[in-house]
């Protein structure tokens, strides 16, 4: 979801990234809602309004165009970032999440057990989310509740792996100290990765290039950051770290490659204008 006058190029999170034209002009028609749906219609209506002016279905939407299903790249200053399912499939999408969660994620860019939000999510927070009312995250969340669940890709099913050893020492060393060994976050709870879907993504897209680059979100108690490691580590440390990370808090193989990771640090480098270009 993303606020208007972010200027961004990264649903960011936070949001977000510049989606064109398009995105600057196009509006959503809100679709009818049911009466079974169980919802209040009135609150669900008002949440659908809030979720049309943030533009959430722009940025979440599904790369065959399925409205808040997830899966399109939303390209960045530091590469491209993947908008999760944000409809209440409970294995692919936030079914799982109660309307508080959901409310709580949306205004402060955390909800215990799921993680805090990064990107573009992260900006749409700290720029825009942040300043909505318990009375409209409570209607924006019941509305992305309420809407056609939808089934994407879904995840290995968690399992016993052997963590890599070198990520292992790297978290240990650069990591541990912010996020804990269980990562339930130290200075904050924002800071936790226990229930985290970037964390747990096989994939590993999106958390190379939270490795990298590092993030900021702003939140009731302040500004958060997350330090970029980009220099400080190699292209194998970097994808062996970020592998632990989903080993570990995933339980599942992560699929970061060094090339992966220097796919990340190219896209960051500025371009340099040759003299006569």
């Amino acid at each position: 979801m993303r606020h208007r006058t972010v200027a961004v190029a990264l649903a960011a999170v936070v949001a977000v990234a510049a989606a064109g034209t398009t995105a600057l002009t196009w509006r959503p028609a809100i679709d009818e809602i049911s009466p079974s749906s169980g919802f209040d219609r009135a609150l669900v209506a008002k949440g659908a309004q809030l979720a049309a002016v943030g533009d959430c279905a722009i940025c979440h939407a599904g790369a065959n165009g399925a409205p808040y299903a997830g899966g399109n790249p939303i390209h960045t200053p530091f590469g491209a970032i993947y908008a999760t399912n944000i409809t209440p499939d409970p294995d692919t999408g936030i079914g799982t999440w109660s309307d508080s969660d959901l409310a709580a994620y949306l205004r402060t860019g955390h909800a215990e057990g799921h993680g805090a939000a990064a990107g573009p999510m992260a900006e749409a927070v700290s720029y825009s989310l942040r300043y909505l009312t318990e009375a409209d995250a409570q209607a924006l969340a019941r509305y992305l509740r309420s809407v056609p669940a939808i089934r994407t890709t879904v995840l290995p099913a968690p399992t016993h792996v052997a963590e890599d050893e070198l990520g292992a020492r790297i978290y240990e060393g650069a990591c541990a100290s912010c996020h804990r060994e269980n990562g339930t976050g130290a200075q904050s709870a924002a800071a936790a990765l226990a229930g985290d879907h970037t964390a747990a993504d096989p994939d590993a897209t999106n958390l190379v290039q939270i490795v990298v680059n590092g993030g900021k979100l702003q939140t009731p108690d302040g500004e958060l950051v997350m330090p970029a490691f980009g220099d400080g580590y190699t292209d194998t440390e970097l994808a062996a770290v970020t592998n632990y990370t989903v080993e570990h808090f995933g339980q599942r193989p992560g699929h970061a490659t060094p090339g992966l990771v220097a796919k990340a640090r190219v896209s960051t480098t500025p371009k340099v204008e040759q003299p006569g270009a």
